[in-house]
């Protein structure tokens, strides 16, 4: 059984009721969402303190790729690579599992809401920052080819405004895999 990657994207710059500031969610060309498509989304605020780098975060085999592959991406395009984050990781950890374990795909979370309130209940301070999410992809290489070929989730990924990410991977659950990339800038 093959599953699609579950991606989609809007452009529109729309005041969060929460008053984290602006969300941005990318790639207008199909504004249909269906169970199997998800938008890319991006927010930019300000920003007190940073989230703290932590290069001993405990991170999986298959996360570790997809930080190299998206790394690949950014350098093909001349961008800097982004540094894994603890915390992020932990939030994208922690969106990987509510999404599992709650039975939904969909940034909005029932139990954290947007991402951006998510990593802010972390203590995550950023300027800026973006989520991708995915279901049932097996491979790195799958998820990434998925995301590079949709427009607002690879502008996340090729966002030179972003510094920093979190990956988040877990297995289980109707779609049988669950991915989140976390991206902000400090």
């Amino acid at each position: 059984m093959s599953f699609q990657l579950i991606l989609a994207g809007l452009t529109a710059l729309l005041s969060t009721v929460s008053g984290l500031g602006f969300l941005e969610i990318q790639n207008q060309a199909d504004p249909k969402v269906t169970p199997q498509q998800q938008e890319a989304v991006s927010e930019t605020q300000p920003s007190s303190a940073a989230a703290t780098d932590d290069q001993d975060a405990e991170i999986l085999p298959i996360e570790k790729e997809v930080l190299a592959l998206v790394n690949q991406e950014r350098e093909k395009h001349g961008l800097n690579p982004l540094q894994l984050d603890a915390a992020v990781s932990g939030a994208a950890d922690m969106k990987s599992k509510d999404m599992r374990d709650h039975h939904y795909f969909d940034h909005q979370s029932p139990t954290y809401g947007s991402p951006f309130e998510m990593m802010k209940q972390q203590g995550i301070d950023f300027k800026a920052a973006g989520e991708n999410i995915a279901a049932g992809q097996k491979t790195a290489e799958e998820v990434m080819d998925g995301w590079m070929n949709s427009e607002g989730h690879r502008a996340n990924i090729l966002n030179p405004d972003f510094t920093h990410i979190g990956i988040g991977y877990v297995q289980g659950g109707d779609y049988g895999t669950y991915w989140t990339q976390l991206f902000i800038q400090k």
